[in-house]
């Protein structure tokens, strides 16, 4: 089971941080620019990481083939394989909730179930 609120969350959040490093990084550089650009390429991947969790949620690929950085470092070159070892790494981050009271509802759409997939 994945929280997916907390995932969407945490994706916009990174989506947000994103454009704006975008943003300076477009504009005329007054100073050098290493540690912005160093960090974009951290949030690209920790964003491409956690799309990769929720299109396992789903039964898909969210990448088609291994990113470049990656390919033969994995141990495959089954896309397939890389997407189920990124998900799972990621997915610790985002699994079981803890318990809640009987009483209280499940809000709409915060987890999605193996079964409902």
């Amino acid at each position: 089971m994945i929280h997916l609120q907390r995932l969407r969350l945490d994706l916009q959040a990174l989506a947000t941080e994103s454009r704006a490093l975008k943003r300076d990084l477009r504009s005329p550089w007054q100073r050098p620019m290493a540690d912005e650009q160093r960090r974009l390429v951290r949030l690209r991947r920790q964003t491409t990481e956690r799309l990769v969790l929720l299109a396992s949620a789903r039964g898909r690929l969210h990448v088609r083939a291994i990113p470049t950085l990656f390919a033969g470092t994995a141990g495959t070159d089954d896309v397939r394989v890389w997407h189920a070892r990124v998900a799972e790494r990621v997915g610790k981050d985002y699994g079981e909730l803890p318990p809640k009271h009987p009483s209280t509802p499940e809000p709409p759409d915060a987890t999605l179930h193996e079964e409902a997939r």
